[in-house]
């Protein structure tokens, strides 16, 4: 935690030349961050409100599409995170022997994949404006962002670990991912869902986060207590827990590369 703080500098900007490495010889450049989220938010409302005409009791089509992308916005940036942690270490080999420190490798992906969130979450607050009605909850948003980042973090230094003694983890990812999708209340309410496996969302990490943006846009409300802390101590406990079993494996992580 002290190198993030102490180097925070640093790890800035190491970010600022990802970015614009990643987008240099496009076409369309650094506008792919706010076309990028944009059209993914679009396909994904097309097909659950008007391809598969799902509906909420009590939402409109508007309200429920904007509570599918309350949820969407914060699964997008974490499935990007995730992808692009895993083969941080073997993508960056050579960093690892210079004085770059060693868990922003994986750190500087996940930011860099985090970084869709901004126009995401400016496109949901614009919905939340035109559709529905705001409250000033839209300004705890950033506070609910910051704890899935750092969680991201702390899960993305494990992955990348993973990723130099199983190269095949990148495709499980994708049907994780995949999964998901599927099991976070993200197209569908927790109140759909059968109470003999409703305990199961306690276990889905992301359930936390993609609940309280819900709660703060739509519902105009705190999320319930019990949420805020499971979702801030998860949060807490895999950030430094990942970050810890990384520098305990620089030894032989060094070895693999």
């Amino acid at each position: 935690m002290s190198n993030f703080i102490a180097r925070r500098s640093l790890l800035w900007r190491a970010v600022k030349v990802e970015i614009q490495s990643q987008h240099a010889g496009t076409v369309l450049g650094l506008s792919w961050i706010l076309l990028g989220p944009f059209l993914l938010l679009t396909l994904y409302a097309f097909i659950y409100a008007v391809v598969f005409e799902v509906r909420v009791p009590g939402l409109s089509r508007s309200e429920y599409i904007l509570n599918v992308f309350s949820g969407l916005v914060l699964f997008l940036a974490f499935s990007q995170a995730l992808t692009a942690a895993t083969g941080a270490l073997s993508k960056e080999r050579k960093l690892m022997f210079s004085s770059f420190p060693a868990e922003f490798i994986p750190a500087k992906a996940v930011i860099v994949s985090y970084i869709v969130l901004l126009p995401a979450t400016c496109f949901v607050i614009a919905g939340d404006v035109i559709f529905s009605s705001p409250s000033w909850h839209l300004l705890l948003l950033p506070v609910v962002a910051l704890f899935q980042l750092a969680f991201s973090i702390g899960l993305g230094c494990l992955l990348s670990l993973l990723g130099l003694v199983m190269r095949d983890i990148g495709f499980l990812i994708q049907y994780i991912v995949i999964a998901l999708l599927v099991v976070t209340p993200i197209a569908y309410t927790p109140d759909m869902i059968p109470p003999q496996i409703k305990p199961v969302l306690y276990i889905n990490p992301l359930y936390y986060y993609v609940s309280a943006n819900q709660h703060l846009i739509l519902l105009n409300t705190l999320p319930p207590m019990v949420e805020i802390v499971l979702g801030i101590t998860i949060s807490l406990a895999m950030f430094f827990g990942g970050i810890w079993v990384f520098r305990r494996a620089r030894i032989a992580m060094m070895d693999l590369l």
